[in-house]
């Protein structure tokens, strides 16, 4: 980024700013989807990493990219990243937006940053004894097939192997200048993963990230393994004496078509939001319904417990056991981080208790939320929010 400066105010926190465009980073280029030009979910990734470490966080916690950033040869576009003030924890929130010469702000990222500590690299045969060789050959031609295109400065992956479910590949790194690993590197780490893929899927949420200050010269040798689905994987990347380059305990994937990428491109909305729908009441309601705690949502009829022990409890003195069990998660009275901590250590300890008791095997359980999602102009409460998110613990 090319200058920073730090906001007056309440919010106070840190301003960095930059512009970019295809004609002073041309590698930028290299990254294609659908034939148009998008910049890399790694190097929104590395940016976070790069920006974080001026500011004593250099490991990135959390980023969620809300839009994709699309470039054109004769657009460039200004880029801001906002970093708040460090919290109780020492974490800090992050933003980034950006905006054309004549158009509005448009948000591609949030997360947030920490001090986090390095994570260990694991030894390991190289190549694993036993993994099973795969073909590369015309593998980036393919990629461009189905929608990735993927330039020279992209095409870092060179050799790959599977054992185990886990996936193993050497990437030759992308020399560059100003970068902790460079972008494209990052991107190439995970290329063995689309192997098998048929579908074009982009980065979503990225967890845990760490990256060595001024990378490799050295060829990666890097480990996937499948985490949180079908599209989740972890990754750590090694160079030959093992020292570790990098490590991202999840990535997270969401498929995109030519249609949602080029709504996303005339568009300042978000490619993925909520939507309200209309819901028909069912035909068949349940007979028994047990609510978790005091709120019973003014319905008569409705049993009530204090835990899912007393719950249990009463099914084992002969009281049947409830289809439905409703858990509310209300606003917090606390602050947001403690409010978030509660809310979420409480569902999954229900969740967890849950899974013991076999009494429960045909009972269905409804996480109730109030105020999660932003309605009305109200701002949404954090905590149930937290609950609700695809990707939380809830």
């Amino acid at each position: 980024m090319a200058g920073s400066i730090h906001l007056a105010g309440g919010s106070g926190g840190q301003l960095f700013t930059g512009r970019w465009s295809l004609a002073d980073h041309p590698w930028m280029a290299d990254h294609a989807v659908f034939g148009q030009v998008v910049v890399a979910g790694a190097t929104f990734v590395e940016l976070a990493a790069a920006t974080g470490a001026k500011v004593g966080c250099p490991a990135v916690r959390e980023l969620v990219l809300h839009q994709p950033l699309v470039l054109t040869e004769d657009a460039p576009v200004t880029v801001q990243l906002w970093i708040g003030q460090p919290d109780d924890s020492g974490q800090r929130t992050l933003t980034v937006h950006s905006r054309g010469d004549s158009d509005e702000w448009v948000q591609h990222a949030s997360g947030a940053l920490a001090a986090l500590p390095v994570p260990e690299a694991v030894e390991q045969v190289w190549p694993p004894q036993g993994a099973e060789a795969l073909s590369l050959e015309g593998f980036y031609a393919e990629l461009a097939a189905r929608g990735f295109g993927y330039g020279p400065v992209f095409q870092g992956l060179r050799a790959a192997w599977r054992l185990d479910g886990d996936i193993y590949a050497e990437v030759v790194p992308t020399a560059g200048s100003g970068f902790t690993v460079h972008p494209a590197t990052i991107d190439a780490a995970f290329h063995a993963a689309l192997i098998d893929a048929d579908e074009v899927v982009l980065p979503f949420t990225w967890s845990g990230v760490w990256l060595r200050p001024g990378g490799t010269a050295d060829t990666l040798r890097v480990r996937l393994s499948r985490t949180g689905g079908a599209t989740g994987l972890s990754a750590t990347a090694v160079d030959a004496d093992g020292g570790l380059v990098l490590s991202v305990a999840a990535v997270a994937g969401r498929p995109v078509t030519r249609s949602q990428l080029e709504a996303a491109r005339t568009s300042a909305d978000p490619m993925y939001t909520v939507e309200w729908t209309d819901a028909a009441v069912p035909a068949g309601i349940p007979s028994t319904i047990a609510v978790l705690g005091p709120d019973a949502f003014g319905l008569s009829g409705v049993r009530q417990y204090g835990t899912l022990d007393d719950l249990i409890t009463a099914a084992d003195a002969g009281e049947t056991v409830p289809e439905w069990i409703v858990l509310p998660v209300p606003a917090a009275d606390t602050d947001v981080p403690a409010g978030v901590r509660d809310s979420l250590e409480r569902v999954l300890a229900v969740l967890q208790d849950w899974l013991r008791h076999d009494q429960l095997v045909h009972t269905r359980l409804a996480v109730v939320t109030t105020g999660a999602v932003a309605l009305d102009g109200h701002a949404p409460d954090l905590p149930p929010a937290r609950c609700s998110r695809p990707r939380g613990r809830c």
